[in-house]
This record gives structure tokens, C-alpha cells and sequence, in this order.
């Protein structure tokens, strides 16, 4: 199976073509995950494919076109670990992206992120380098890589897919990498009790 790149639906291997947008199927793609002003674009080149607003203290993934979320993001902190649920359409759990930082006295931040599913870890990102961030599934195999903008942790991300089957669609990838976002720029004394305050600090430059 492929995944296209610009609207997200799956295709057969064999296929050239995206059934439904017509676009050429590629085996690797770009994205880029941009903050504004009232939410965050997930972008490929040359098409608009989801937005994330935050609605009454929980973040909804739309898709190009739709006036129904495609996923809802619940943030919770629990003893200096963020986990953040992703739910899809019916509120059932597509996956948890668990997040660790550590900043240690001069030397980069480290970032360590399990995405889970309903019973084991299906992928892991870490830091390599000052900012890379790599996505590894179960076998080994880097799936994606993400470069954060110049900025600061809220100036988003630029990302690259490998072109992986096992990679997941593009509105999960947005929900994975935000979460990641949401993580670092999460107030300190935030316990993410209060689902009406997500405790973001935008002028966090961590």
C-alpha cells in the first residue's frame, strides 16, 4: 500500500495515481507543520491538507474540506512525562504519543517520544544532532524526519517522509509531530487538570 501524499488516501502499490486527487503517488514526501496565529497548518508542497484548532481546551485536527475533526488531541502530564491521546472520529483512541525532554546545563535539548497503539509501541522519534528528530518503527527503519524551523519550538517543524508503508497517514503524522510541539512548550506547573487551559506557553523558546 501507498499513502498519497497530498490528500492522505491509501493506494494499491501498483498504482501511479491517486484515485481520488488525481496526483502523482510519490515514494518519499515533504511536509511542513507552520503555527499561526489562531491554529497550525499541515501542509505538502502545492497542497493545503489539515488544520489544528483548539476547541474548548482540546486540539481538533480537521482536514482540507471537512467541517468534522479527523482527530482530537487530550494532553495530560503525569510525573514530568506528557502523554497525549490522539482520538479519531468516534472518540476512540487511534494511538498515544508519550514524550520525554531533558535539558541538561550547556548541551541541546534531548527528546525521546513513544507513539503506542492499542497494545505495543509502533514508533519511537528521538533527537540526533542539535534539532533532528528521526521516527523509527518497530523494525528499525526510519520512516520520517523532522527539522524544527528557526524560532524556537513554537516556529514549527519541516518533515520528510521515507516513503514507508508502515508510516502512518498524513493526519496522524500532524497529530504525532504537534503533540511533540505541544510537549516542549507545555507550562512546567501545567497538569493539564483543567481541560478548558491547555497551559501553553507561546513564548516559550525552549
Amino acid at each position: 500500500m501507498k499513502t498519497c501524499q497530498s490528500c492522505g488516501l491509501p493506494a494499491a502499490a501498483s498504482m501511479t495515481r491517486c484515485a481520488f486527487c488525481g496526483k502523482e503517488l510519490q515514494g518519499a514526501g515533504t511536509y511542513e507543520l507552520t503555527p499561526h496565529s489562531t491554529h497550525f497548518a499541515f501542509n505538502a508542497p502545492g497542497a493545503a491538507l489539515a488544520d489544528a484548532r483548539l476547541e474548548r481546551g482540546v486540539w481538533r485536527i480537521y482536514e482540507r474540506g471537512s467541517s468534522e475533526p479527523r482527530l482530537s488531541l487530550l494532553p495530560m502530564l503525569r510525573q514530568s512525562r506528557y502523554s497525549v491521546a490522539l482520538l479519531d472520529e468516534g472518540m476512540a483512541r487511534a494511538a498515544t504519543v508519550v514524550v520525554r525532554t531533558r535539558v541538561e546545563p550547556g548541551a541541546p535539548e534531548r527528546l525521546l517520544a513513544a507513539v503506542n497503539d492499542d497494545v505495543r509501541t509502533s514508533m519511537v522519534i528521538y533527537t540526533d544532532g542539535p534539532t533532528g528528530l528521526h521516527m523509527v518503527n518497530r523494525l528499525g527503519d526510519v520512516v520520517a524526519l523532522a527539522s524544527p524551523k528557526a524560532g524556537g519550538a513554537m516556529a514549527g517543524l519541516d518533515i520528510a517522509s521515507m516513503g514507508s508503508d508502515r508510516l502512518a497517514a498524513p493526519a496522524q503524522l500532524f497529530g504525532i509531530f504537534l503533540s511533540l510541539i505541544l510537549a516542549r512548550v507545555a507550562h512546567p506547573g501545567c497538569t493539564f487538570t483543567d481541560l478548558d487551559h491547555i497551559c501553553l506557553d507561546a513564548s516559550s523558546e525552549s
